[in-house]
């Protein structure tokens, strides 16, 4: 197994580096995809940061620049009892060790989906809390996130 990754899209090389420089740092929302399911969402920056239906993230990009924002699906949290953002449970797949959840956010036609453990929602819940950790939040100028 070779210790490093060269992604090509198109016949373009897009970035190279070990699997871990690749998944902690991509280059665009393409390397971002390569490893993980994302929630995307297109935003705008603004004093240094973007709006998106989880919550205000950090953005070091020029206010008014169009962004992308992406959340991992395993790096949403979801809880019956506390959290950041409300949400509703809209679908729940059972995948074994974990659920892959979709849920709706007042005020945003994007859905949320987050990779959950078994058992951290019971069976019924629809009415729950999400939260994200805000610095692993990967956000792109839109213009680059699909190189």
């Amino acid at each position: 197994m070779a210790d490093r990754i060269a992604l090509l899209k198109e016949g373009r090389l897009v970035q190279v580096g070990s699997a871990q420089e690749l998944f902690l740092t991509p280059a665009s929302l393409f390397v971002a995809g390569f490893f993980s399911e994302l929630n995307v969402f297109e935003t705008v920056a603004e004093n240094g940061s973007a709006a998106t239906p989880l919550g205000s993230v950090p953005a070091a990009f020029s206010s008014g620049t169009p962004l992308t924002a992406a959340v991992r699906v395993s790096n949403v949290d979801a809880s019956e009892k506390s959290g950041e953002i409300q949400a509703r449970v809209t679908s729940r797949r059972f995948l074994g060790d974990h659920e892959l959840a979709q849920f709706a956010i007042a005020d945003s036609d994007d859905p949320v989906r987050a990779k959950i453990a078994r058992g951290v929602l019971s069976a019924n819940a629809r009415e729950v809390f999400l939260t994200i950790r805000k610095s692993d939040v990967l956000v792109f100028e839109s213009a680059a996130a699909n190189v």
